[in-house]
């Protein structure tokens, strides 16, 4: 897990699982998409910071062929888009993000992981993202996400802060091409963050800025928040999660038709909360950009944010733009 500043945090040895995280050592936080996890902490036997030099010399990078991958689920989107412009009219919802997966066989393979590792840290090290995931001989999860759902720094006076990540480009146009349609989508996920977040504290919204990564760029609003008083980890997550960015707006009405999407397309953990506490510092991320995998197959995900002026062909290229971006930074 990033930790910040070139510096991760690793769990390793015997994992236990946890309705609660630990005091006295790193607890980790995987739950589903829905929240339902009875238990969704964990720790793990031993555990250490390390550095890039350091994992970097650790993961070196081994030759692997690309994966063949598969898309099946174009049917499921235009069906979902559709039914979402339905609802737009019906005046419903204003937002939501319907999602797609590619497959591929073989599954997940240690010299395959390592790679994906290996990667992914130098990917890192040279773009801002988060690195997030865990694993185990049955499969796993492993990403680098642009999208933080909060952190928090225990000082005199306890900050959260989080951004609006919102409004998708191919990075070959200028920022300036960022149109009406997306910079709407972007000003709903800052409202719908602020809502959320306005019952914890003092909310200071910052400026518009635009994250530029390999293939894409994407709209930025930094967000911060004073703390009135020591906040709960999972009460923040139920606050936030999903926001608008992944989720839909309103937030009710947006998740309950993310339950009947789910019917359709399993998202298994693509674009739950992944974090942690450690030390002072309590940190989670929205689990995108990342592959999943099983004993059978792996899979990576992505979706788009529809609203009533999106166009289905335009959020389909979009959609798969964000896959080839994920199978470029983690050489799959």
């Amino acid at each position: 897990m990033s930790l910040g500043g070139g510096a991760f945090l690793l769990g390793y040895g015997a994992r236990t699982w946890l309705s609660s995280p630990c005091d006295l050592s790193p607890s980790f936080y995987f739950p589903d998409f829905f929240l339902q996890t009875a238990s969704a902490w964990f720790k793990h036997e031993y555990w250490e910071e390390r550095s890039y030099e350091e994992l970097k010399d650790f993961f070196q990078p081994i030759k692997s062929t690309k994966q063949d991958w598969i898309n099946s689920d174009r049917e499921y989107f235009i069906k979902g888009f559709d039914d979402l412009q339905k609802m737009f009219c019906q005046g419903k919802m204003e937002k939501a993000v319907p999602f797609a997966f590619e497959l591929s066989s073989p599954s997940m393979s240690c010299e395959k992981l390592q790679n994906c590792l290996s990667r992914l840290l130098d990917y890192s090290d040279a773009h801002p993202v988060h690195v997030y995931g865990f694993w185990n001989q049955q499969g796993g999860i492993l990403g680098g996400t642009p999208e933080v759902l909060f952190k928090i720094q225990q000082k005199e006076k306890s900050l959260l802060s989080t951004h609006a990540c919102a409004g998708t480009r191919c990075y070959a146009e200028a920022a300036s091409l960022f149109d009406e349609k997306e910079r709407h989508e972007h000003q709903v996920v800052v409202r719908g963050i602020v809502e959320s977040l306005t019952p914890f504290g003092r909310i200071q919204v910052g400026e518009l800025k635009t994250l530029h990564l390999p293939f894409l760029s994407h709209l930025i609003t930094p967000i911060e928040v004073e703390l009135h008083a020591l906040a709960d980890f999972e009460k923040i997550v139920q606050a936030l999660h999903p926001t608008p960015a992944l989720g839909g707006f309103p937030k009710k009405e947006s998740f309950d038709w993310m339950k009947d999407y789910q019917t359709t397309v399993k998202r298994a953990r693509f674009g739950a909360p992944a974090g942690y506490i450690y030390k002072n510092l309590a940190s989670c991320f929205v689990s995108i950009r990342n592959v999943q995998w099983n004993a059978e197959r792996m899979m990576i995900g992505a979706g788009c944010g529809v609203v009533a002026k999106s166009q289905v062909d335009h959020e389909w290229k979009e959609i798969n733009l964000k896959m080839q971006s994920i199978k470029e930074m983690l050489d799959l």
